[in-house]
C-alpha cells in the first residue's frame, strides 16, 4: 500500500563551511505526486487535524432552489431569506447520492470528511478522474476537479475518493465499491494511464 508522506524540515549542509545560520537551511521533501496542490491534501487527510482539513475544503458556486427537484444530486436549498437561483457556496459529498452542503455547515463537512479518512485511511492510488457521464446540468453546478485520490484496499468494498483542484473539491464514499472499481473512472489519455500515482503492484 502506497505510503503517505509527510513534509518534514532538513537541514542542509553549506559546501563551504560557513557560519552555522549558512550551513543549516529547511527544506521540505517531496510528496507522493510531486504535485503540490495533491500532496497537501494527501498531507492533510492523514494528519486527521480538523483545522488543516478545513483549510483544504475549495467550495463551488451553485444556484440554490427553493424546493429541491427529486434528482441525483439535487441543488442545495436555498438558506432562509436567499432568494430561489442565488448562487451559494457549496461542497458536494456522499455515497451513492450526492447531497450538496452549504459553507454555512463546514463543520459537518470536516468531521464527515475525517470520518471517513480514519475508516479507510490508506491510499490507493491518484488518478486523473473522466469528467460526469452524463453530464451535469448547468444549473446543478460542476466541482472542478484535476485529480482525485482514490483511498481502500485491493478487494475490500469500502474504497472512497476525494476530488482535488486547490484543494478539496468533493468526497464521494463510494457507493460500496472498492478502489480499483472507484479507479477505473480515470482518463487514460493522461498521465501513465490515467494515474498520477499508479496502485503499488
Amino acid at each position: 500500500m502506497i505510503g503517505v508522506a509527510v513534509a518534514v524540515a532538513l537541514l542542509m549542509k553549506s559546501d563551504d563551511g560557513d557560519s552555522a545560520a549558512d550551513a543549516a537551511s529547511p527544506t521540505a521533501t517531496p510528496g507522493p505526486t510531486g504535485v503540490s496542490d495533491v500532496d497537501r491534501v494527501i498531507a492533510g487527510l492523514a494528519s486527521g487535524d480538523a483545522a488543516t482539513i478545513d483549510s483544504l475544503l475549495q467550495f463551488t458556486k451553485v444556484k440554490c432552489v427553493a424546493v429541491p427537484p427529486q434528482a441525483l444530486a439535487p441543488p442545495p436549498t436555498c438558506p432562509s431569506g436567499v432568494a430561489d437561483g442565488t448562487p451559494v457556496d457549496a461542497m458536494i459529498i456522499g455515497n451513492c447520492q450526492g447531497v450538496w452542503v452549504l459553507e454555512a455547515q463546514r463543520s459537518f463537512l470536516v468531521d464527515e470528511v475525517i470520518r471517513i479518512s480514519k475508516a479507510v485511511p490508506d491510499l490507493y492510488a491518484v488518478i486523473y478522474p473522466l469528467p460526469p457521464s452524463p453530464p451535469v446540468p448547468d444549473n446543478q453546478g460542476v466541482p472542478p476537479v484535476v485529480y482525485a485520490a482514490v483511498y481502500g484496499q485491493v478487494d475490500v468494498s469500502t474504497g472512497w475518493s476525494v476530488n482535488i483542484d486547490r484543494g478539496i473539491t468533493n468526497v464521494f464514499e463510494g457507493c460500496v465499491r472498492p478502489p480499483e472499481t472507484i479507479a477505473q473512472r480515470r482518463d487514460t489519455t493522461k498521465g501513465t494511464d490515467g494515474y498520477l500515482l499508479p496502485p503499488t503492484p
